[in-house]
């Protein structure tokens, strides 16, 4: 077998998670096998404009982060983390905003 094989899943999948008291995640780790192309995704779905997003899938796997709804990506190591930032660090355990959730779970990430 070629050591070149794209292993990453098909789909995204969830390889960590941590709930907030609602039971809901504040912290996904996700394996995807495009992660800039998924964060692109995310950002374009819920903002709904492509003013202020990543303009190509290097770009997204810088950190970006979304002050109207208290939520940063990253992409490290090959992973996509999506977390809760909220305005002060006592709400960085929320749960993370129901527009990023429903994508998610649209994308078919179980969230």
């Amino acid at each position: 077998m070629s050591s070149d094989v794209d292993a990453s899943p098909l789909h995204p999948v969830v390889m960590r998670r941590m709930d907030s008291e609602s039971g809901d995640p504040y912290f996904l780790e996700i394996s995807a096998n495009n992660p800039g192309g998924f964060v692109r995704s995310l950002w374009g779905s819920v903002s709904g404009s492509t003013h202020g997003n990543p303009a190509s899938d290097e770009e997204a796997c810088g950190e970006w982060t979304d002050r109207m709804r208290c939520y940063r990506t990253r992409v490290s190591g090959g992973m996509v983390v999506i977390y809760t930032h909220a305005w002060h660090p006592e709400g960085d355990r929320n749960a993370l905003h129901p527009d990023v959730l429903r994508h998610l779970r649209r994308s078919g990430v179980a969230v």
